[in-house]
């Protein structure tokens, strides 16, 4: 930098495409960039400057500010909706969208069944994945067995990870 000592960092920010503005300048190579909003793409362009001269701006770096989903709530079934066969059961499973979303409206959701040791009850042993990708929280679930005793869990998805799960009464 034409022999003077770089002193300080300038960071500009574009939200959503818009003009670049001046968010922040430091002297340390960190820095920490608060009042972001869930869901916003977030453009940052970084130059050097002294008392002399300043660089040019840095190839732009695009964030998506998206968080996992919260947990989706009250995973149960609709006891209305049953419908039995001669060899068979169906039901519909009905929750609570996620809260949070994370910033993302793609949010999804994953049914899946419990499967439970029979000789030491309470004890997880597997579980299947019954849908993927769900957009509205509800599910036919088919082929159950009248009197057999069920536990299913739910599951919200975006692109930046999965929530904890909801899991039936």
């Amino acid at each position: 930098m034409g022999g003077a000592r770089s002193v300080e960092y300038e960071i500009e920010q574009a939200v959503g495409g818009a003009n670049f503005q001046m968010t922040a300048t430091t002297s340390s190579n960190m820095v920490n960039l608060s009042g972001l909003d869930k869901g916003k793409k977030y453009t940052y362009r970084i130059r050097s400057k002294n008392s002399m001269h300043h660089s040019d701006f840095s190839d732009a770096v695009q964030i998506d500010y998206i968080l996992k989903p919260s947990a989706p709530m009250n995973l149960k079934e609709d006891e209305a909706q049953r419908v039995f066969s001669s060899n068979s059961l169906s039901t519909i499973l009905k929750w609570t969208k996620s809260v949070d979303n994370g910033g993302d409206k793609d949010t999804t959701y994953s049914l899946y069944r419990i499967f439970f040791d029979r000789q030491n009850k309470g004890t997880r042993k597997g579980e299947m994945l019954l849908f993927k990708g769900l957009t509205m929280p509800e599910a036919t679930v088919d082929n159950l067995v009248a009197g057999v005793e069920y536990t299913f869990e739910v599951q919200a998805e975006n692109k930046f990870g999965a929530s904890d799960r909801a899991t039936s009464n």
